[in-house]
């Protein structure tokens, strides 16, 4: 009885392979490029020059993704706003946690969740929004937090 329970056993685990007795390949997905959504009317237009999709590397950065960029000029200061839509909430956390060990002296912001430093000597404050990233650059902090608040209020 056990030799033949044996016999089936292995008839079984040699009968399942592929058709034709040919090694499985499997294949690789290739990911598509991925659609970014034209968001650039929701920048605030107060003092806005300019703004534009980016395809990817939003900010200069080669970690990051596309998104909407936008660049201003207000009371005699330069400085820009980004974000990006990401397909889930870990998504835009895992780019924040990547732009913030970019910055020198990070400090965390609670009310926003977010961490204002300098990167390459420029003060940025970045900061997660649900399934947003969002940037400001160009301004000290408490400027930054005003125009990040404006910016993610008119982040649905």
């Amino acid at each position: 009885m056990k030799s033949i329970v044996l016999t089936l056993s292995l008839a079984l685990v040699w009968g399942c392979g592929s058709p034709n007795n040919q090694p499985v390949v499997e294949k690789k997905q290739v990911r598509r490029a991925e659609k970014i959504p034209d968001e650039t009317h929701k920048f605030p237009k107060e003092g806005l020059v300019d703004s534009k999709l980016v395809e990817s590397h939003l900010a200069g950065k080669r970690f990051m993704p596309g998104g909407n960029f936008a660049e201003y000029e207000a009371k005699g200061k330069k400085y820009q706003l980004f974000f990006t839509l990401r397909g889930t909430g870990d998504e835009a956390l895992f780019l924040l946690m990547d732009y913030k060990d970019l910055l020198e002296d990070s400090k965390f912001i609670a009310h926003l969740g977010g961490y204002f430093g300098r990167h390459e000597g420029v003060p940025t404050l970045v900061f997660q929004k649900n399934m947003y990233l969002i940037g400001v650059t160009g301004l000290d902090e408490k400027e930054a937090d005003m125009a990040a608040r404006v910016t993610a209020a008119r982040l649905n």
